[in-house]
């Protein structure tokens, strides 16, 4: 099973509420109207919690299927978006959307109980050409090939229902679909504001 999955301990949640903004097109940072066009749809959602469940996994790792998860879109930014994923009881991985020169760029914050980075965090990848507005498609840079064995045929895929009422989070390696993690939008479960 990926680091990425596996990087969990025990410990407090904190809910504070972050400065947010909704991002407006004058704001733009982005090169790619469509990573443009998709940040700005994802920062609707700053300050709430949604629930979700495992869609899809693959015979590699074991299932999340029991599992409580959500997600809270925390912090909007023009360039950044950081959203937390709550699994049970552990703290959070922070999945970062943020600009790199101009590109979208994926980075996963691990931490531990104290709220220290965890080694092996920040792996991901900027965006390629081929996204839309309503899905974005992370290939893994050369940091994430180094630090994570097999890795670097990692692709993340963020997306959201052209309808708004569900936010995806998938990884495939290679050409196989390994996991696939969605969140009902249509009902928050909790709010920040």
């Amino acid at each position: 099973m990926m680091i990425s999955l596996m990087m969990f301990s025990c410990g407090e949640n904190n809910n504070k509420k972050q400065d947010n903004e909704l991002i407006s097109k004058e704001q733009a940072v982005f090169i790619n109207q469509s990573q443009q066009d998709f940040i700005q749809q994802l920062s609707a959602f700053c300050g709430n919690t949604f629930a979700g469940q495992e869609h899809f996994r693959s015979l590699h790792s074991g299932s999340w299927y029991a599992k409580k998860l959500s997600i809270l879109f925390k912090t909007c930014k023009p360039n950044e978006l950081k959203i937390e994923f709550h699994v049970d009881e552990n703290p959070p991985i922070t999945w970062i959307l943020t600009a790199d020169n101009g590109r979208l760029k994926l980075m996963h914050e691990h931490i531990d109980s104290t709220g220290e980075l965890l080694p092996g965090s920040m792996y991901g990848g900027v965006a390629t050409d081929q996204g839309t507005s309503f899905s974005q498609y992370f290939p893994a840079d050369d940091y994430t090939g180094k630090i994570m064995e097999g890795a670097s045929e990692n692709v993340w895929i963020v997306s959201l229902a052209e309808d708004l009422s569900w936010f995806s989070y998938r990884l495939d390696r290679g050409k196989e679909r390994r996991f696939e993690y969605r969140f009902d939008l249509r009902k928050p479960v909790s709010s920040l504001q």
